[in-house]
């Protein structure tokens, strides 16, 4: 599989490009087996040590980068190579399965504004790079928790959640 972005090879289970942050399209599954009885559910695994390989990777696609740039002046290749600063995670939490809608902002070191609609289900993440993100999430459904955390740099560095029926939530982060 290839990055629709940049054209990078993936892997079937990054949920990002490691070279352009670009999010990746899960495909969906379909399952063949009979349905079973509805059980308790279950806390998700945690997403860290995948967080920890993408940033690995970003770093080190970004280092393999500046290396290749031959005419990169001293501090062109200082910002280059500290720009894994700029990394967010965008992570969708609360009740499994509470679907939402919504959109996320960035605004780029270079004053680039770019807004991604989103709709989807709880848990979800999304990996951007930016040096402002914004992200406003509603739910579809009266019942439930929806959270949205801002992650930099391996830390939570904004979080906000809404039990209202209907409810929005709103995080912004630097």
């Amino acid at each position: 599989m290839h990055c629709r972005s940049c054209g990078a090879q993936l892997q079937d289970d990054w949920i990002a490009c490691p070279k352009c942050a670009q999010p990746i399209e899960q495909k969906p599954t379909i399952s063949t087996s009979p349905p079973t009885e509805p059980s308790i559910p279950k806390k998700p695994a945690s997403k860290l040590p995948v967080f920890f390989l993408g940033l690995a990777l970003l770093a080190f696609f970004s280092f393999q980068e500046i290396i290749d740039k031959k005419s990169a002046t001293p501090s062109e290749t200082s910002q280059e190579l500290f720009s894994s600063e700029n990394v967010f995670i965008i992570r969708i939490e609360g009740t499994a399965g509470l679907p939402f809608k919504g959109s996320y902002t960035i605004v780029t070191t270079e004053g680039l504004t770019m807004t991604q609609p989103l709709n989807g289900k709880v848990p979800a993440s999304y990996v951007v790079k930016a040096d402002f993100v914004s992200a406003t999430l509603q739910k579809q459904a009266d019942d439930g928790i929806l959270r949205i955390d801002l992650n930099k740099n391996g830390r939570n560095v904004r979080s906000a959640e809404t039990i209202a029926p209907g409810g929005t939530a709103t995080a912004s982060a630097r």
